[in-house]
């Protein structure tokens, strides 16, 4: 009778010991492990990198020069999504949002990117949807008319 009450303490303190270690249990059963965090490549070091399904607030000097009037930002997410949700509120001008897979369209005279939104008025929210993303997006928030300075809170929502 002690054999069989001693076989069965090993086997507990055996079985206590694997899920302590999070170890794989025979027969496939896996104690849960923390999903591992998803982290993007480079971006341009002339941008502020905003992290995935998060919000922060921004601001635009404002001035008579084009880089006085933008606030550019890099987001990178997981490829496979169903989409990527950007925008900006919470400002009482008139802001536009725009967004590309290039720097550089953000930043030519011309250059609107893939996706945008400016339609809006002063203080109207804006947001742009985009279907399956994937990889890095450059966002350029933009103060409609020049000398134009506020604050902003811009975020975003990625959904797998």
């Amino acid at each position: 009778m002690q054999k069989k009450r001693t076989i069965w303490v090993t086997l507990l303190i055996i079985f206590a010991l694997l899920l302590a270690c999070q170890c794989q249990l025979p027969g496939g059963i896996v104690s849960p492990a923390e999903p591992t965090p998803f982290v993007g490549g480079d971006c341009n070091p002339n941008t502020t990198r905003l992290l995935m399904n998060n919000s922060m607030t921004g601001y635009i000097a404002g001035g008579d020069e084009f880089l006085e009037t933008i606030a550019m930002y890099c987001l990178w997410v997981p490829e496979g999504g169903s989409q990527l949700v950007i925008g900006i509120r919470d400002f009482n001008i008139d802001f536009d949002i725009y967004v590309s897979s290039s720097y550089e369209e953000l930043m030519s005279p011309s250059g609107f990117g893939e996706y945008y939104d400016r339609d809006g008025g002063a203080g109207t929210p804006e947001q742009v949807t985009i279907p399956n993303p994937g990889g890095r997006y450059y966002i350029q928030v933009v103060a409609y008319n020049f000398g134009t300075s506020g604050n902003f809170t811009i975020w975003n929502q990625y959904t797998p």
